[in-house]
């Protein structure tokens, strides 16, 4: 109605704008919250640190020199 575009865009405090999805890609995968963008590794891995099977559920990680390397005096 407005003429423009909205963009879904996934990101954490600890990690700005790491995935996007767009027009194109919602219509196939409409709950999806998209692609990593340039220069982000995203990844979905198990308890063990392993990287799952498509569809399989896990933990995502991303790895990306805009992911903040820990926090102030905790660094554990």
């Amino acid at each position: 109605q407005y003429g423009i575009n909205i963009i879904n865009g996934y990101g954490l405090t600890e990690a700005s704008l790491v995935l996007v999805n767009t027009p194109e890609n919602s219509k196939r995968k409409p709950m999806s919250i998209g692609k990593a963008v340039m220069f982000v590794d995203a990844r979905i891995l198990d308890d063990n640190g392993e990287e799952v099977p498509t569809g399989e559920i896990g933990e995502l990680a991303i790895k990306a020199k805009n992911v903040t390397p820990g926090y102030w005096n905790k660094p554990a």
